[in-house]
């Protein structure tokens, strides 16, 4: 059985790489400080966040783009809400003033207004500004995705915002739009990116034969059919990276419930080569990494 470790074409990190998925949504608030400081803790190589633009066009860490799960300071919980969407808002009316609620158990619960307004007011638990993020993670390589708020408008405030804290780490750029990606590659220099939900469907075909280099694919651990496929992306410059989390009705997460996921799963995807794995539980993956890459 054949188990590759190389060092990541990004990241400069022996592979694979721990992606800790908006922190670790399963485990702690996500999104938040208390979910970024605990990956870090448990061994997280990158640390990985959504960013999604508020009324007033400003930068947030947060997948979205519903608010069912924060609690708002003068608002009503989130069954009762006239706004539901984090571009309803104004910055100056978040800020400092949602807080984010723990993960609950069941992955698809719908929380209540009564365990909304029960949510506590800490610091660690706040909305973050993109700026107030990088303001304190001032080192760590960042995989950014954004969301559905971001328009072509955004990119350029984006990324002299990026650049202003880059430093020396890297920072990868992921989306859906093939239209902002574009941009990013073209006016972007030195920024990595994912492919789009179109390029991805074209490369997991095999159907495009083009030059990755500077590419990440970042697709569902379903959709990975080979060790020989992900060698092939390789040599065309290109990184894989897989989320254990769901992919529509047929792939459910791999790290949904508690004591998930499975060793067998977790080794049956390194032992394909990839490059990375993002998940909502990284200590658990941290741990069966660890065993994976002992025993290699």
């Amino acid at each position: 059985m054949t188990r590759t470790r190389r060092m990541d074409p990004f990241f400069k990190k022996r592979t694979p790489l721990l992606f800790a998925h908006r922190g670790g949504v399963r485990k702690k608030p996500e999104s938040t400080e208390m979910a970024f400081d605990w990956a870090k803790k448990v061994g997280a190589d990158v640390l990985e966040l959504d960013i999604q633009v508020t009324k007033d066009d400003q930068f947030v860490v947060w997948h979205g783009p519903k608010l069912d799960n924060v609690r708002i300071e003068g608002e009503r919980g989130p069954r009762r809400r006239k706004r539901k969407k984090i571009t309803d808002y104004f910055w100056h009316e978040l800020k400092n003033n949602a807080w984010v609620a723990n993960p609950h158990r069941d992955p698809d619960h719908r929380f209540t207004d009564k365990e909304i307004d029960q949510v506590p007011k800490t610091s660690t638990r706040r909305l973050l500004s993109l700026e107030d993020f990088l303001t304190k993670y001032k080192n760590e390589p960042l995989n950014i995705e954004l969301k559905s708020s971001i328009d072509k408008k955004h990119l350029r405030p984006l990324i002299q915002l990026l650049d202003r804290y880059h430093g020396k780490r890297t920072v990868l750029l992921a989306s859906q739009d093939g239209r902002l990606l574009r941009w990013i590659r073209k006016r972007a220099n030195g920024y990595p990116t994912s492919l789009s939900v179109l390029e991805n469907i074209w490369t997991l075909l095999k159907l495009s034969d083009k030059d990755l280099k500077g590419i990440a694919l970042q697709t569902s651990y379903a959709l990975i059919p080979s060790e020989e496929f992900v060698s092939e992306l390789k040599a065309r410059g290109c990184a894989v990276h897989v989320f254990l989390t769901g992919f529509g009705f047929f792939f459910p997460a791999l790290d949904a419930k508690p004591r998930t996921p499975k060793k067998t799963e977790v080794f049956r995807i390194l032992d394909m080569g990839v490059d990375g794995i993002m998940t909502d539980r990284p200590s658990r993956v941290r741990k069966l990494m660890d065993d994976w890459i002992s025993q290699r």
